[in-house]
């Protein structure tokens, strides 16, 4: 139900969430922002659909979820989800590539 999430929904949820899938999304050219028309008469270069070629920019916030990127994506993370929940020690977020400055490189607003 809506109320009652099990654990492994919720480690999918926070690994594989909303701003991780628009970013996967974005790398794919699969927004309304990068998205680019595939030609249509050839099948075989076109990364981006299945079988029907039906990917448009007023159909792609529906249709890109039927594409073999986001096939790609939920089998990516459904194999990474299972590796977290195999692991023994318990879960400690998502891990996140920060690049930090060394210290006294910081610029001044003033």
């Amino acid at each position: 139900t809506m109320d009652h999430w099990t654990y492994p929904q919720v480690i999918k949820m926070l690994e594989g969430g909303n701003k991780q899938l628009e970013t996967f999304f974005e790398r794919h050219a699969l927004t309304k922002n990068t998205f680019v028309p595939q030609n249509t008469t050839n099948n075989n270069n076109n990364n981006h659909s299945d079988t029907n070629n039906n990917l448009t920019v007023a159909n792609l916030s529906m249709m890109r979820y039927k594409t073999k990127a986001a096939l790609f994506y939920r089998q990516q993370l459904d194999h990474h989800i299972q590796n977290l929940l195999e692991n023994p020690k318990p879960y400690r977020g998502r891990k996140t590539k920060v690049k930090r400055r060394p210290l006294g490189t910081q610029t001044s607003t003033i």
